[in-house]
């Protein structure tokens, strides 16, 4: 773990996440401070810089260090943007999963309208202010993370800054103009009257925010075939790491389709655990997990992301082309699979006590 602080009432913690092949990998949670110990993750991010991104940055693609450290200011800043944007709120019981992978530092978001970054940024002001209603002209957020969230360029949001500084939409108090250039200036009451009329403006209620929000449940979804036994060694797995878990079959029809009940009941899930048995045989005597396996891959793959889908293989069945980038582990008698997929499921943030399961076989 290479960074841990506290922000307005949040823990915001995180490193570099082990990544096999080309580029750097960092990640990022925040969790509401809380005595009783209690799972209040609101969320977490992971961002990927490839290496062909590092030498487009730094001239090398092996200047890791340097990769490092500009991911580390990166998912750090950008967490402390989020928690002044606004994006959750305290109490609520869901979760966030943002991916940024392979992010492009330099990239500009060309679509987003001077309007659209004027109304998130004096959204932000205005809920600094709210939770701050004393101290919000001493306060302010992250410049870089909120422009990074956005996928704009610095310079363009302090010139829409200081033209609202001329209008006396922000101000810096009796500070420098240098306050509205590190931390954003705070919002006047003329602010508040203009950001009510933007919000207001229907044309430009829909955002168009870079990265991808997802909201997650907590649990696991099973994606099997005819192995009745993987299946119950997954559950019991997943019920000794206090898990629950989603089998489609288990569930109620309703009438439903079978595509509409898989919408219905993933709904819940934050992970997928994808069981490739060999249950079809091919014309050459080759063995294939069933197709609808591989047909719901595909769809917590576009659900979740790869990041949290994870193949169990049995036996020498084949895996189609489509999914050779995804990681998987091998079932096997000795189990030796399961402590490994317990600890991918923890390296996205859901909570289990690994050492509990192992007392319990």
């Amino acid at each position: 773990m290479e960074h841990i602080m506290n922000y307005k009432g949040y823990q915001v913690f995180g490193g570099q996440e082990p990544k096999s092949g080309d580029g750097i990998e960092y990640w990022v949670a925040v969790e509401i401070v809380n005595p009783n110990g209690n799972d209040n993750r609101l969320f977490t991010e992971v961002i990927s810089m490839s290496g062909t991104a590092i030498a487009l940055k730094f001239g090398d693609r092996f200047k890791e260090t340097e990769a490092i450290s500009l991911l580390n200011h990166l998912t750090l800043s950008r967490a402390i943007a989020r928690i002044d944007m606004g994006l959750y709120q305290k109490g609520l019981d869901y979760k966030y999963c943002i991916d940024s992978k392979n992010i492009n530092i330099d990239e500009e978001n060309l679509e987003i309208k001077d309007e659209e970054i004027t109304l998130v940024y004096l959204r932000t002001l205005a809920n600094i202010r709210k939770n701050n209603p004393t101290k919000y002209m001493l306060d302010g957020t992250d410049l870089d993370g909120f422009c990074s969230i956005l996928g704009i360029n610095k310079q363009r949001l302090l010139y829409i800054a200081m033209a609202l500084k001329e209008d006396g939409i922000v101000d810096s108090g009796k500070i420098r103009d240098a306050i509205i250039q590190i931390r954003g200036g705070h919002i006047t009451s003329n602010g508040l009257r203009l950001l009510a009329e933007l919000e207001d403006n229907i044309a430009i209620q829909k955002l168009r925010i870079k990265d991808e929000v997802k909201i997650l449940g907590d649990k696991i979804f099973i994606i099997h075939g005819h192995d009745n036994e993987m299946k119950r060694e997954v559950q019991l797995l997943l019920s000794r790491a206090s898990l629950d878990d989603v089998v489609l079959h288990e569930c109620p029809d309703k009438g439903r389709t079978i595509i509409d009940k898989i919408i219905e009941e993933s709904e819940p899930a934050c992970y997928a655990i994808a069981l490739l048995s060999p249950d079809d045989s091919l014309a050459d005597g080759e063995k294939r997990a069933r197709q609808n396996v591989i047909l719901e891959i595909g769809y917590f793959l576009g659900k979740l992301g790869k990041e949290r889908v994870r193949l169990l293989k049995r036996g020498n069945v084949e895996v189609p082309s489509d999914l050779h980038g995804i990681l998987y582990e091998n079932y096997d008698e000795t189990g030796s699979w399961k402590i490994k997929l317990l600890k991918e499921i923890q390296a996205v943030g859901i909570k289990l006590d690994i050492q509990k399961v192992v007392d319990k076989y």
